[in-house]
């Protein structure tokens, strides 16, 4: 993999991750530290995060350059 590839992926894990924490139901009310992730930790989300990255890549470059979704 390139240096260009790895920068990409992190870089699309990011924009999911801020979507993940976008979402209000992912976090509960804790009474240990106030809030915190419900059912998993914060490696499991970011590895998921990186996971839907390669697969949206992967998906992207199969399809033929200009038929991308609008």
């Amino acid at each position: 993999m390139s240096m260009n590839y790895d920068v990409l992926r992190l870089n699309v894990a990011t924009k999911i991750l801020a979507g993940f924490a976008a979402n209000p139901a992912i976090f509960a009310a804790n009474d240990t530290c106030g809030w915190s992730l419900v059912n998993c930790t914060g490696a499991d989300t970011a590895s998921y995060a990186i996971r839907l990255a390669d697969e949206l890549m992967n998906a992207a470059e199969k399809m033929p350059r200009g038929n991308l979704p609008a």
